[in-house]
């Protein structure tokens, strides 16, 4: 009895061990990542969802980033695919856009199903984001946002100024 179990055993290890190994490997190139969590809110105390979040090395190349989500923290990944960022200070810009409907959707709908199937396309069509921030957030040169990621688990914050009032067209 004690010998099955051993075999058992034996073999749930060598599984476990065997499942372990299947991560993502990271590519030899890449340095050390450490789990990055960033908070974006703005002036007013929102949390800015739906955010895109890039990091810029100061003095490095490796540019890495995620998205905000419905509480502003967006989950820092390199390359898009490796959890967290390599130690370092970085320049953080944030593009948060907001969707803006085009002339086409200011006048009345048609009636007729055929035409309002046409007008339809044409309000998607013309729907755009436009900047919600303040000029500067977007550019790695002109941004004030600076972080530092060090070794162990980051979670960082940085607050915006959201143009007042919002785009609407």
């Amino acid at each position: 009895m004690f010998a099955r179990n051993s075999f058992s055993l034996v073999v749930l290890l060598g599984i476990l061990v065997f499942i372990a190994g299947c991560g993502p490997k990271l590519p030899g190139d890449l340095p050390k990542l450490y789990p990055t969590q960033i908070e974006v809110t703005a002036t007013d105390g929102s949390k800015v969802e739906n955010a895109t979040v890039l990091l810029y090395p100061v003095g490095g190349t490796e540019v890495v980033g995620g998205t905000t989500n419905a509480q502003g923290i967006a989950e820092i990944r390199t390359r898009g695919e490796f959890s967290g960022a390599p130690a370092g200070k970085y320049k953080v810009c944030v593009n948060w856009s907001v969707l803006v409907e085009g002339p086409t959707s200011k006048r009345p709908a048609p009636t007729d199903p055929r035409e309002l199937e046409r007008y339809n396309r044409r309000v998607e069509d013309e729907r755009t984001g436009r900047s919600a921030l303040e000029p500067g957030y977007n550019d790695a040169a002109r941004t004030p946002l600076e972080v530092e990621v060090v070794e162990g688990k980051n979670s960082l914050s940085v607050e915006v100024k959201k143009l007042d009032p919002l785009p609407t067209s």
